[in-house]
């Protein structure tokens, strides 16, 4: 069960104890913190905060003290009810106004408080990192390195002149290569063939 600690002012208990049984219906456990309390030095540890802003709350500088740090955290869940408004300080944030609350846990505006606190307790989880995996340093020591790929090799030479004798056989004219074959044995050569006849040649 996630921990909670409500802030509240003296004389606010019947209000606050409907929020502490309405928390633990919703799985978390509820630390109220009265004035009194925090006349001292009580250290609310890095559990979020609900802070119940009423007439009497308002006006206790201790309790704006202890409200100031739970923001500077990012765990702070203002509630107001009794027509109360906020100090001027944390106007930026405004509060859940719970006035006429019955402690109903399908309240729309109850629902609402809880949302914030699971919200806030995810941020938390993910500014401490906890949440993250933490890579194997085996993984690493035992992870042979990449082989590097062959860089390929670079034999186009453009506008290049290739001697007659080295030019491959493929791209050498046709009679050039039946001649070189007739003289290795392959083949034999043809005959260069006779220029025509004129009329009324006899031969001799």
């Amino acid at each position: 069960m996630s921990a909670v600690s409500v802030i509240h002012a003296p004389g606010d208990e019947p209000f606050v104890r409907k929020l502490v049984a309405a928390l633990s219906r919703e799985g978390k456990t509820a630390q109220p913190i009265s004035g009194d309390a925090l006349t001292g030095d009580l250290g609310l540890g890095e559990s979020l905060s609900i802070v119940v802003w009423s007439q009497a709350a308002v006006g206790l500088a201790a309790i704006r003290r202890k409200a100031s740090e739970a923001l500077a955290r990012g765990a702070l869940v203002p509630v107001v009810f009794g027509g109360a408004a906020p100090p001027r300080e944390f106007e930026d944030l405004p509060p859940v106004d719970l006035t006429g609350w019955t402690g109903d846990a399908h309240d729309p505006r109850w629902r609402f408080v809880v949302d914030e606190i699971n919200l806030s307790a995810q941020r938390n989880l993910l500014e401490d990192g906890s949440v993250w995996a933490q890579p194997d340093a085996d993984a690493w020591v035992d992870a042979a390195p990449p082989t590097p790929e062959p860089a390929p090799a670079d034999n186009w030479a453009p506008f290049s002149e290739t001697p007659a004798s080295e030019t491959p056989a493929e791209e050498q004219p046709v009679e050039a290569a039946a001649a070189a074959a007739a003289l290795e044995g392959q083949i034999p050569p043809e005959a260069p063939a006779r220029p025509p006849r004129r009329a009324g040649f006899q031969p001799r």
